[in-house]
């Protein structure tokens, strides 16, 4: 559709940069402790570049259906309407993980849903480096959620997002929140992980 969109396994361009790589990097193959199997050991540097690399990424799936990537592809753009091109790799388990250019359209995917495909919920994570697309369901999710009842003179924004942090990580606050124009309640979306209680 002329809008720049790859279909990448982020082996090229910015997505995987061989020049950033210098000698020692990547460490000699060592056979691990764990069940006798080989290994290979990574400076910390390649674990950042492998980390900054990925960043402003979400891993979606789309619930009660497959979906097809150029579906998916079309779908994304006409609901996220991103401003840039993104990248999309599928993954075991019918999960795919989106790359997105600028931090706008990452919060903007993330926190502006529910997203609906085709009638069925398409859930939407931050991407972390303990995913692992071998689990049949999303460990977490992005939900919007309220504090009611919170006194005014702790009606302070740094107040307000650690108070969140207890529920997960917060992605953003709402724009009366953030400016604190409604002080009755605090309203945010965070990380909510589905393997832990909510308290």
């Amino acid at each position: 559709d002329g809008r720049g969109v790859s279909r990448s396994t982020y082996r090229d361009g910015e997505s995987f940069n061989v020049a950033c790589f210098v000698q020692g990097d990547v460490g000699r193959f060592t056979i691990g402790i764990e069940d006798g199997l080989p290994s290979i050991r990574f400076s910390d540097r390649v674990h950042q570049i492998f980390h900054k690399n990925i960043s402003r990424s979400v891993v979606v799936k789309l619930l009660g259906r497959k979906i097809r990537y150029q579906a998916l592809l079309h779908k994304v753009y006409s609901l996220w309407k991103p401003s840039g091109p993104i990248r999309i790799m599928d993954l075991e388990n019918d999960y795919f993980l989106i790359k997105l250019q600028s931090e706008d359209n990452y919060v903007r995917a993330l926190t502006e849903g529910p997203w609906v495909v085709y009638g069925q919920y398409l859930t939407i994570q931050p991407w972390l480096k303990l995913f692992s697309p071998g689990q049949p369901f999303p460990s977490s999710i992005v939900v919007w959620i309220y504090f009611w009842g919170i006194p005014s003179f702790m009606y302070r924004k740094s107040v307000i997002k650690s108070i969140g942090e207890i529920i997960g990580r917060v992605i953003k606050l709402d724009d009366n929140t953030e400016s604190v124009h409604m002080g009755c309640f605090a309203h945010m979306s965070v990380v909510l992980d589905l393997n832990k209680p909510l308290i």
